[in-house]
């Protein structure tokens, strides 16, 4: 009976989003910037970050490919499986979001903490505005729900350990030191919207488009 448990517990951890996640993602950077450092003077700062912003298109969009196809039944499942309840929680857990986005920001920015990850972004709006709000807002957030919230999810079955250890992953791999502790935020916000709405991904998904999406069209009007 305990093996047949423990078969069972084993079969619902889903790692396959983090394998395609680092195998795809990673590996097209790793690929692309070797090719750019062959190809171009690495002392060209405008061609290097040309390159590197068209390579981190690419991997947003082939690794969001690939979890489209690997797990579109279930994003599909999910998709039906949305409530009142579940879209209310999405406008409030938003808003909350929204909120304390812009004011730990405001706060950093008055600091003059340099904000890294922004940094990335803003040089991907001035380089190729379309594929990079497609990059941002849609496939972003579909590889990182799926990657940090899913699959986490189904590694660490006690929801304050997920909260906690998916929310710490998911702020480190947007950048370390102090600015790390707004993606920890938001880490943990979407983990609890995430739990809240029976794990539904959908919720979490729609909740990280719609924050990168105000963060795009904020930066859209800055730098128009």
């Amino acid at each position: 009976m305990k093996e047949n448990k423990l078969t069972k517990t084993n079969k619902e951890r889903d790692i396959r989003p983090i394998i395609i996640y680092i195998a795809t993602f990673f590996g097209i950077q790793l690929l692309g910037g070797f090719i750019t450092g062959l190809l171009f003077p690495m002392d060209n700062e405008t061609i290097v970050n040309k390159s590197m912003s068209i390579i981190t298109i690419v991997s947003y969009f082939v690794t969001f490919l690939i979890l489209l196809i690997v797990y579109h039944d279930k994003l599909i499942k999910d998709s039906k499986k949305m409530t009142k309840n579940n879209f209310l929680f999405i406008v409030i857990t938003t808003i909350v979001l929204l909120v304390l986005n812009y004011v730990i920001t405001d706060i950093f920015e008055s600091l003059n903490v340099e904000m890294s990850n922004q940094d990335a972004v803003t040089e991907l709006i001035n380089y190729y505005k379309p594929f990079m709000i497609s990059s941002v807002v849609l496939f972003a957030p579909l590889v990182e729900e799926m990657v940090f919230r899913y699959s986490l999810s189904t590694i660490f079955k006690n929801n304050v350990i997920f909260i906690i250890i998916s929310s710490l992953i998911f702020g480190a791999m947007h950048g370390l030191g102090i600015v790390t502790i707004i993606y920890v935020l938001m880490g943990i916000i979407l983990a609890f919207s995430y739990i809240k709405t029976d794990k539904n991904i959908i919720s979490s998904i729609i909740i990280h488009i719609i924050n990168n999406a105000f963060g795009v069209i904020t930066m859209l009007i800055i730098f128009k």
